[in-house]
């Protein structure tokens, strides 16, 4: 009965397992395409464009400023999927790891005969016998009956005087 509701979970997580893995493939194959259209990375990029974009306008070069500009143009049409594309991605790497491993642990539930009976600890002797301390007893008690006999002596000695009074 364990091991037929582990394998229904094995299915269950098999499945999911799989369809990340897709989910992951398909932005993978989406950033390939941004790749090659040449978006890399795309903030280290537009950095990197922008100071060389500075350096011309200070050289004079407009030409070459010109064929920079038009470089920063074309790779901020991907922007904001090539953004997307990375957060995406990185949360899919996240989701895919902890789906492999819950689906280790379902296989190894499902496919491993675990014994009905768990036995935590074999019985023992104990190392120190448990008796009750004698002495200790024998003090309290002594201890309890004196306060008592003193309050009882004082209630009566309270009584006189109130009846003399």
């Amino acid at each position: 009965m364990r091991n037929d509701r582990a394998g229904d979970a094995l299915i269950y997580a098999t499945s999911s397992l799989l369809q990340v893995q897709n989910e992951i493939l398909d932005m993978e194959t989406q950033l390939g395409k941004l790749y090659e259209l040449g978006v890399y990375d795309f903030a280290t990029q537009i950095e990197g464009l922008n100071e060389q974009y500075a350096t011309a306008i200070a050289k004079g070069s407009t030409g070459n400023a010109e064929k920079i500009r038009l470089q920063m143009a074309e790779i901020s049409q991907y922007a904001n999927t090539f953004n997307k594309l990375s957060n995406l991605i990185e949360a899919g790497y996240e989701r895919e790891a902890i789906l492999k491993k819950r689906f280790e642990l379902m296989k190894l539930d499902a496919e491993t005969q675990m014994p009905s009976a768990f036995i935590v600890d074999y019985a023992a002797p104990a190392d120190k016998k448990a008796k009750p301390i004698r002495w200790l007893i024998v003090v309290m008690s002594l201890a309890s009956v004196l306060v008592f006999a003193l309050l009882a002596l004082l209630a009566a000695e309270n009584l006189k005087s109130t009846k003399i009074a």
